[in-house]
């Protein structure tokens, strides 16, 4: 599961970017749940560390040149996710902090969805500036979990979709539930 996860996100951070009016987002406010939490992912990409990456791409596939492209508009990707024991151990203010940035200034929201019964809620947030999509902001929480991604940089979204279908027919060739690998 993992494997299909990891690419899923992947995909959605380094095709995405964030808005001319404030790109990139404030995590600050979060800072201090590294220490609270169970499990911390903290990913920052800049336009070197995606520059070397775009260097172990093959060249032997169309698939190659295409996310080779994807990479070259981007300028950063900011990932941050947190696990935690108890219920709701991040502030809700923090989540409103990043929510406020994203309020006008070039973003809209993409979709918005809660399950309240789970307290779980995702929004997804794109940047716009004139007839291109220059960014990508996903907050995702519930009640036990918080993640944030934020990609600065422009795309193509036609490409974008083209990426999204190939890796998700691999994944569902490579990948079976009968899998070892994919009950892991």
């Amino acid at each position: 599961m993992a494997r299909p996860l990891f690419a899923l996100l992947t995909l959605f951070g380094l095709s995405a970017c964030a808005s001319a009016h404030g790109p990139q987002l404030d995590f600050s406010a979060f800072d201090h749940l590294r220490g609270d939490a169970t499990n911390v992912v903290d990913i920052d990409l800049g336009p070197l560390s995606l520059a070397f990456g775009s260097l172990f791409i093959g060249d032997d596939d169309p698939e190659s040149e295409a996310i080779r492209d994807t990479i070259k508009g981007l300028k950063a990707v900011h990932i941050r996710h947190f696990d935690f024991r108890a219920d709701f151990e991040y502030p809700t203010e923090a989540i409103d902090s990043i929510r406020s940035q994203l309020s006008g200034g070039g973003w809209s929201a993409l979709a918005k969805v809660r399950h309240r019964k789970k307290g779980d809620s995702v929004d997804v947030y794109v940047g716009a500036e004139a007839d291109r999509v220059t960014g990508l902001t996903i907050v995702a929480s519930g009640r036990h979990e918080l993640t944030l991604v934020n990609v600065v940089g422009s795309f193509d979204l036609r490409k974008l979709e083209e990426l999204r279908e190939k890796f998700s027919e691999r994944d569902r060739d490579e990948w079976s539930p009968h899998d070892a690998a994919w009950r892991e």
